[in-house]
């Protein structure tokens, strides 16, 4: 979400709603789950990577789509540290 506020829902009723405010967070409800928010992360970061194709790049759309994502910081999937 880049901005606004959302109120988000489960559709078995049985797991609480919540309100995504966070600019540049992501709100997923996995089957069977509880709604959860992922902001700035490599869990976040590995979800646009593989769903959000216009997110890693805008060049494909009009120029009225295009939004600014600067101020959501690295959405590339971080390498794992040497170990």
């Amino acid at each position: 979400m880049l901005g606004g506020m959302t109120r988000i829902c489960p559709k078995d009723k049985t797991h609480a709603c919540i309100e995504a405010r966070s600019g540049c967070g992501m709100t997923i409800i996995p089957p069977g789950g509880d709604v959860s928010q992922l902001k700035a992360s490599v869990a976040r970061n590995q979800i646009i990577n593989r769903d959000f194709k216009y997110i890693r790049n805008q060049a494909g759309l009009h120029s009225e789509f295009r939004v600014d994502t600067a101020s959501c910081g690295n959405t590339s999937v971080s390498p794992l540290s040497p170990g």
